[in-house]
């Protein structure tokens, strides 16, 4: 029992006492015995007041830490709502963005499909002109009016083809270029001078070779352009191979020109898929640095890319940033510094930049430009084959290339590396294998 109870059965006792005493008349013990009852119940108010206090404290100190617990778990809601707003909010984002990539792709291939219809007319177009070229019979009386019927028809095709052809990326410039250099040929071919015109046969064969210097033109354009539709076509079915392995966050830069173009940013993916590196070393920042960023970032790979040029370092960066991808990769400075192999002087990325790498699992060369010297990439491998993985793949941009292809010959001739998945696209492939160096 408790202390209270104890006092209210002592004071009951006592008050049997008293009554006791009372009835035989014992006064002083009486007297006595009314005081102790006074005494113990003093302190049995006493001690249930403090009980009740001490309760009643107790009691708001759990109705705190209630209230404490319940702010806790409506915080925690709150919380778990706008993580569930927020999901619903990406969500819908992803299917806009879904939405916006079918309609892109139904775009695309409606202007490949018009392209298609375009170039067909046009190479009909060129070998009706060429043919009726060849079969004029009055040159001075009506050959020059048809001459230039056909040279308008043939400028305005070609004008109607390039507006439509808008996707074209500058690395098929080349081809462009040559287009522009056949047509200035042909206005050459088709303003035949007055001494010709004046000229008594009728054969434009035997006028100069005019008509078939004109047919010859005619018939390079147009396997110029049958060409172009081809590359371009290939570019185009990359890119919609290539948009839905990643889900980009901001505005992707455009593949082509000295960035890498749709079908070897398509093939890096493919390595990346197969690979599934965990460090990946880039030779060369920019628009790769961007694409490569979001399929490391769904790897949890990381990315470090060299960068000689300060200005194209700070742009890179400012792309990174932009598309959230600055905690997978990053941009390392490294200016060109004159390094010697054998008897060769290079241009090559400061070596104290990249003395801390280490089981680099792939490698992208694409740097330092062509321009700073020849056989401007071959240190890549020499240089980096200490901080390589053993199952390390070495891809190499732009490998058509004559400096590049002697820069693959001495690898594979030095180095225990054996090339693969050739001709997919611009990249050379090379996986390295458990041999020993063979370079001297």
């Amino acid at each position: 029992m408790s202390k209270r109870t104890w006092m209210i059965v002592g004071a009951v006792v006592l008050c049997g006492a008293f009554a006791v005493a009372a009835v035989l008349e014992w006064r002083i013990l009486a007297m006595a015995l009314s005081g102790a009852i006074c005494a113990v119940i003093a302190v049995i108010v006493i001690t249930s007041a403090s009980a009740i206090r001490s309760e009643g404290a107790t009691q708001r100190r759990n109705q705190a830490q209630l209230r404490a617990s319940l702010l806790e778990r409506v915080d925690h809601l709150s919380e778990v709502l706008e993580a569930i707003q927020g999901d619903i909010d990406a969500g819908r984002g992803i299917a806009e963005l879904r939405s916006s990539e079918r309609r892109l792709e139904q775009a695309l291939s409606n202007d490949i499909r018009e392209l298609h219809s375009k170039f067909e007319v046009l190479t009909d177009s060129i070998g009706e002109v060429s043919t009726r070229l060849l079969t004029v019979e009055e040159p001075q009386r009506a050959g020059q009016p048809e001459i230039d019927r056909a040279q308008a028809a043939i400028l305005e095709a070609l004008a109607l083809g390039f507006r439509r052809s808008a996707a074209w990326r500058d690395s098929d410039r080349n081809v462009l270029d040559r287009i522009a250099f056949g047509m200035e040929e042909l206005r050459n071919g088709l303003h035949l001078d007055d001494s010709t015109l004046d000229s008594e046969t009728t054969d434009p064969l035997e006028r100069g070779n005019d008509g078939a210097r004109v047919k010859d033109l005619l018939d390079s354009m147009a396997s110029e352009l049958t060409r172009a539709m081809y590359v371009e076509t290939q570019q185009t079915e990359a890119l919609l191979q290539l948009l839905p392995k990643i889900t980009p966050r901001w505005l992707l830069p455009p593949l082509g020109r000295w960035a890498l173009d749709a079908r070897a940013m398509l093939h890096l993916a493919q390595i990346f898929e197969d690979k599934r590196p965990s460090r990946v070393l880039e030779l060369g920042s920019g628009t790769s640095s961007v694409w490569m960023g979001y399929l490391a970032e769904k790897l949890g790979a990381q990315i470090v890319s060299v960068e000689h040029d300060e200005e194209f370092a700070e742009r890179t960066e400012e792309l990174l940033g932009l598309h959230g991808l600055n905690d997978v990769v990053t941009v390392k400075r490294a200016p060109l510094e004159p390094l010697r192999l054998g008897d060769v002087d290079y241009a090559w990325y400061a070596t104290g930049a990249l003395s801390d790498l280490e089981d680099v699992d792939l490698v992208l060369v694409d740097g330092p430009v062509g321009s700073t010297n020849r056989w401007a990439r071959y240190p890549a491998v020499p240089m980096l084959w200490a901080a390589l993985a053993r199952d390390a793949v070495v891809v190499l941009d732009d490998s058509p290339r004559a400096d590049e292809e002697d820069a693959l010959d001495a690898w594979t001739a030095e180095y225990p590396l054996t090339r693969v998945q050739s001709g997919l696209s611009r990249l050379a492939v090379l996986r390295r294998s458990s041999e020993q160096v063979n370079r001297l």
